[in-house]
């Protein structure tokens, strides 16, 4: 069984993710998003996509404090790599990622994230 844990190794925060069959050590900067399909956890950066053994609970609790946001149900985001963010008519609001991909904002998140960019 792979282990795949976050940690800290100095001050210098990273998570592990495999990504076929090799375990990765991703600066946790590098990460556009953090996403759970069918229970699965997957990390997103700019050329891969790797899995994690993390729920996204842990995630979060291990990512407070830093640029990382709960979006939705499914899915934790770093709001560093965000270009632009418009609304929908329901309320949510769609972030342009830095790497192109559209995220979804759940109403339920939509005033912590206007909150955590100080609009």
């Amino acid at each position: 069984m792979i282990v795949t844990q976050l940690r800290l190794m100095g001050k210098q925060k990273t998570v592990t993710g495999n990504y076929n069959g090799e375990i990765y050590f991703l600066d946790y900067k590098n990460v556009i998003y953090f996403d759970t399909t069918d229970r699965k956890t997957f990390i997103y950066t700019a050329d891969r996509v790797y899995e994690t053994s993390l729920k996204l609970y842990q995630l979060e609790d291990m990512l407070k404090d830093t640029s990382f946001i709960r979006v939705s149900k499914s899915m934790i985001l770093n709001i560093r790599k965000i270009n632009s963010i418009g609304h929908t008519f329901s309320g949510k609001m769609i972030a342009t990622l830095e790497n192109g991909e559209k995220a979804e904002i759940s109403r339920n998140y939509v005033p912590l994230l206007k909150e955590k960019l100080g609009i």
